[in-house]
């Protein structure tokens, strides 16, 4: 499996609340030392991104620079 993580950038933050609870960095819902699959490709952590929509930078599932290289590494 190919992965990537997610984390805020220069704003610091991606959900204000969930910044006071998780330790940093973050994607906004899992603390990026948490992130990793064990067996999994980890391609890297991508700043600028969040976990989810509705937070201060977009959903990660959004980028489709990253999107095009997981689908390319992907088995089919």
């Amino acid at each position: 499996m190919y992965y990537y993580t997610t984390a805020y950038g220069k704003k610091d933050y991606c959900a204000w609340g969930a910044n006071m609870v998780l330790d940093k960095p973050n994607d906004g819902t899992t603390e990026t030392k948490w992130a990793n699959i064990n067996g999994g490709n980890n391609m890297g952590t991508q700043t600028d991104w969040c976990h989810t929509t509705g937070m201060i930078y977009p959903g990660q599932c959004a980028d489709p620079a990253r999107n095009s290289v997981l689908n390319k590494n992907a088995a089919r």
